[in-house]
């Protein structure tokens, strides 16, 4: 299992911002510094303010910045915010309606596995994975 690549930026963006968390950082800037496009960056920062993850600022001094502390935010958060949103009816092998009465033969394992992944999110936060990465803007 590998988390999408929206999801994958948006740690990274999010690091970025908990290595400064009073510097209000300009979209563009980071951008640049993370290698991607700034309409997709855009994009991105766009979901987070909505889940409430990202404070941002309009105006010639405007910028982004963290709107909780780093401690505060959990990794399941920034999922929850960035991966589409898995139905427990929908079979991950692809074969179609899952659970209930008809699920398929990997389905307990399946649950298993996911709840195992939001434990895991669920009990780190962003301040977890500060001092794993180069974050110098």
């Amino acid at each position: 299992m590998k988390l999408n690549h929206t999801t994958q930026y948006a740690f990274r963006l999010l690091i970025v911002l908990s290595s400064n968390p009073q510097k209000l950082f300009v979209i563009k800037d980071i951008a640049k510094h993370l290698h991607l496009s700034y309409k997709y960056l855009a994009a991105i920062v766009t979901q987070l303010v909505k889940a409430n993850l990202i404070e941002s600022i309009r105006g010639r001094d405007g910028g982004i910045k963290l709107a909780r502390d780093a401690d505060e935010i959990r990794l399941i958060d920034i999922l929850d915010a960035t991966e589409e949103p898995y139905s427990e009816n929908e079979c991950i092998l692809g074969i179609g309606t899952c659970g209930g009465a008809s699920p398929c033969a990997f389905h307990g394992s399946w649950e298993k596995a996911q709840a195992a992944i939001r434990d895991t999110f669920g009990n780190r936060t962003l301040a977890d994975l500060e001092i794993h990465a180069d974050t110098a803007l």
